[in-house]
């Protein structure tokens, strides 16, 4: 069997779990709770953090298990950031409603997606947020800019275009099955990559499906785009090379 975590904390067999996500359910099967990410998380590799994070800071987990249930400590005041000897303090941007998923930058500005289906767009001097886009109906999972343009792509199954100088949406891309995980731009073509393990080949001009690779087992996870060639990873441990 192959343990994984959902969102809600409940553990459940990878396969049962994944055909359950894949029939279209974004819910947990035990609870009904609409789950904030579909990604699943093995258990080795939850314990494999926690053992880590013992070690480093000095922990012995054995001797610390409480016998019975311990509330939970109160969260301690939040406290300014303070400058360390030749380190700046962390500026903070505040705005989005849910987690960042998703960060790029053209050197002016950052853009960030959330789980809050916007994407923000700020200033990279001033750090004043310029505008928020909406037209997503879910998650911004990823996002890619370049020759002008922000390409965002979301777990509604679409991929967004957008115009970074009057930052509007150009085009709507449609055809992925599951959700939109990754992107690459090239000067002439944007490629996707989704849950349902497929890439897809777009024409920036027409934004026409020009090609639909496939070949991965799993979700593809990540793209990179160089020399003519477009690399792509996926959760079935392989790299596709197009």
């Amino acid at each position: 069997s192959d343990p994984v975590i959902l969102a809600t904390g409940h553990t459940y067999d990878r396969p049962s779990i994944q055909r359950w996500l894949d029939s279209g359910h974004k819910t947990c099967p035990v609870t009904g709770t609409r789950l904030r990410h579909m990604e699943l998380t093995p258990n080795f590799a939850l314990r494999s953090t926690i053992a880590d994070w013992a070690a480093e800071n000095g922990i012995d987990l054995q001797r610390t298990r409480p016998s019975e249930p311990a509330a939970a400590p109160a969260e301690p005041p939040r406290q300014a950031p303070q400058q360390a000897a030749g380190r700046q303090s962390a500026n903070i941007l505040h705005g989005h409603t849910g987690a960042v998923r998703a960060l790029a930058t053209d050197g002016a500005r950052v853009f960030s997606g959330s789980d809050d289906a916007s994407i923000r767009v700020w200033d990279a001097r001033s750090l004043a947020c310029l505008a928020t886009l909406c037209g997503h109906a879910d998650n911004v999972r990823v996002l890619a800019v370049g020759g002008g343009l922000l390409c965002s792509g979301s777990w509604d199954r679409t991929v967004r275009v957008w115009s970074v100088d009057h930052l509007t949406c150009l085009q709507v891309l449609k055809g992925h099955s599951e959700a939109v995980l990754a992107l690459a731009l090239t000067p002439t073509q944007l490629v996707s990559g989704s849950y349902d393990a497929t890439l897809r080949f777009w024409d920036l001009g027409s934004g026409r499906c020009t090609r639909k690779c496939e070949g991965h087992g799993d979700a593809v996870r990540v793209l990179a785009a160089a020399d003519g060639h477009v690399f792509s990873g996926s959760y079935d441990g392989t790299i596709g090379i197009w």
